[in-house]
This record gives C-alpha cells, structure tokens and sequence, in this order.
C-alpha cells in the first residue's frame, strides 16, 4: 500500500466515493447524485472517504452544505475535481460547525484567473469549525478564492475558526486565500507554494476575534493583478508569528 494511503487501511470504517456513483471517468455527474453524495457525508461521523485516483467533472454543479459533521477525513492523492467553463463551482465544499476536518491530496483544477472575486465563489469554505487541516491539496487556475478559513454572507459577529492547518499545499494562479470576515483562532500556514497569486495570502477579519497565526516557510510569487494588495496581507489579528517566507512580485 502507498505510504499516503496507510493509515486508510488500519482505520475502520472508511467510505470510497465510488459508492454513491462518482465514478472519476470524466464523465459528467449529475446533479441527483451529488446532492445524494453531500445529504450522506454530512449524516456520517468518524468516517474516511476515500476518493480514488480520477477526473470528477463538476461542470455546472450547484453543492450542498456539508453540516454538524465531526471527524471526518477526505484522502484524494491522485483526484482532481475539475470545470471547463468560466463558472466556477459556488462553494464546492462547504463545512460548517463541522469539527476535526480533514482534506489531504486532493487536486482543483479550474479553467483560469478570472477578473473579479465574488464572495461566494469559494472552492473550500469553512464556516464556524473547529480542527480543520488542509494538506498536500493543490489549486490551480481558479478565478477566485481557492480557500477561505471563516467564511460568513453577512455582518453578524460569528465566531472564527478554532485550530486550523494550511500545510505543504500548491497554489498556482489563483486569486486569493483568506480569513475573511470571522478569522480563526491559532492558525497555522506552513510550507506552501503559491505562484502567481492575483490577491494576497489574506489573514483578515472584521470582528478582530481570532487570534495567534502562524506564516512560516511559504514562498508567494504574486503578480500584482489590478493593484490590488499581493504577497501577506494582516488584518485585525493579534500574537502573529511570520519566519522564513519567500515573497516577491512579478511587477
């Protein structure tokens, strides 16, 4: 068994996507089966899924929350979810109050940067959880955020993110990765490579709750896309600890 996959085998029960269907052919899914495989992970607790090497075509697909699911790890190594249009998935996966989340190996693969951000055109969202790693998952040519720690559609002061890992993760011509509005509270970003990034590496919050963040060991090549702010931006945040990142413009 291939070292990624190890623990997979000493952990019982674990879940492969090809249950519900979602083959990795290429093939389009449809909609009735990917809101059947959404209603069953957020019912399963303690569980693994596992996502077979493949191509998941997620062309025109409208995603369900994943919600109150606790203990739930995702192993894609050699899994891309991929569209071919300039629309791009709304929240492909979205988790919220899900606590010890995680997502390893898995690849996004969009169709290219787009011109604008809108807030809810998110590949990964997280929403009110606790104990989120994202880890060895590679992003690219996604028009808008590939991640946002603390996602939120409106003012209310909710309650940022607790212990969360951004680690070994490849991003490469995105627009932006964030905390924005409700931050998180220890936030650790380790060891990641983003090339060719239209925003900035955003650790902001509007509520100034989260707290204790960690940059360390990243290397950033932006390309400063419309003026806006690239490379770290830190908003809000207290207890901050940023050593040995690799940071520079291609403008």
């Amino acid at each position: 068994i291939d070292a990624q996959f190890k623990d997979i085998a000493n952990e019982i029960p674990y879940d492969n996507i090809r249950n519900y269907s979602i083959i990795g052919d290429g093939v389009q899914i449809s909609q009735e089966v990917l809101y059947n495989f959404f209603d069953n992970i957020s019912k399963k607790e303690n569980k693994s899924l596992f996502i077979p090497p493949g191509k998941y075509n997620m062309e025109n697909m409208v995603f369900k929350n994943i919600e109150n699911t606790k203990n739930l790890t995702i192993y894609g190594y050699g899994a891309e979810f991929y569209w071919e249009t300039c629309d791009i998935p709304k929240n492909m996966f979205s988790f919220k109050n899900c606590e010890n989340i995680n997502i390893l190996g898995v690849k996004f693969k969009g169709t290219g940067m787009g011109t604008s951000i809108n807030a809810n055109e998110d590949i990964l969202n997280f929403h009110l959880c606790k104990n989120v790693k994202v880890r060895d998952c590679i992003f690219t040519d996604i028009g808008s955020v590939a991640i946002r720690f603390g996602f939120g559609n409106d003012d209310t002061q909710d309650n940022p993110l607790e212990n969360v890992i951004l680690e070994d993760c490849y991003f490469e011509n995105v627009f932006q990765i964030g905390t924005t509005p409700s931050g998180c509270i220890n936030y650790k970003c380790l060891n990641n490579t983003f090339i060719n990034i239209g925003g900035s590496v955003k650790f902001a919050q509007r509520y100034k709750k989260g707290h204790h963040i960690t940059i360390e060991g990243n290397y950033i090549l932006a390309n400063n896309q419309n003026s806006v702010q690239c490379g770290i931006e830190i908003y809000g945040y207290s207890n901050i600890y940023v050593k040995n990142n690799y940071i520079k413009s291609k403008n």
